[in-house]
């Protein structure tokens, strides 16, 4: 499967965000949302598709609201705080997906092999001591935003944690 140019990422997140609206857009006024984001590079496509007027062009003034971790993009976006977000696949949201809360519209990035969307880093002295691969950080501290996190969930089965982790 060939994988997508950038600028057809962006376009698929425009057209998301259309999809997502569900007030009927006025043929001279710009359609005012609010999108939820993280501060971080997986977010950068709307960051672009901001910059670059996709989605003024696609008709919409897009508000960036930003948060420190994934679960409570999909709180807000589920309460009405955003009207769209853009976030990691988090337990909290698919409880509230499956309670319908909030609907899953579109997805602006996949893992592929041998391209993984996740990077794990070791500092020259850790590295040094061994730090080698994830299946190294047992009985090692980590840092992420939040339990139960998708970085949560990165860090446990990929390194085979399981419960015993400490986050």
């Amino acid at each position: 499967m060939p994988f997508a140019t950038r600028r057809d990422l962006l376009a698929g997140l425009a057209v998301a965000v259309a999809a997502a609206s569900v007030r009927a857009k006025s043929a001279h006024a710009q359609e005012k949302l609010r999108v939820g984001v993280l501060r971080l590079a997986s977010s950068g496509p709307v960051f672009i598709a901001a910059d670059r007027g996709y989605f003024r062009d696609q008709g919409f003034e897009v508000e960036l609201k930003f948060f420190d971790a994934a679960q409570p993009i999909a709180v807000a976006t589920a309460s009405g705080d955003v009207e769209f977000g853009v976030t990691a696949f988090t337990g909290g949201l698919f409880n509230l997906a499956g309670k319908g809360a909030l609907r899953i519209v579109a997805g602006q990035s996949r893992e592929a092999p041998g391209y993984p969307l996740v990077a794990y880093l070791a500092g020259k002295a850790a590295f040094q001591a061994g730090l080698k691969s994830p299946k190294d950080l047992v009985g090692h501290s980590i840092g992420i935003t939040q339990v139960g996190s998708s970085f949560h969930y990165c860090v446990g089965p990929r390194a085979n944690m399981g419960s015993s982790s400490r986050t």
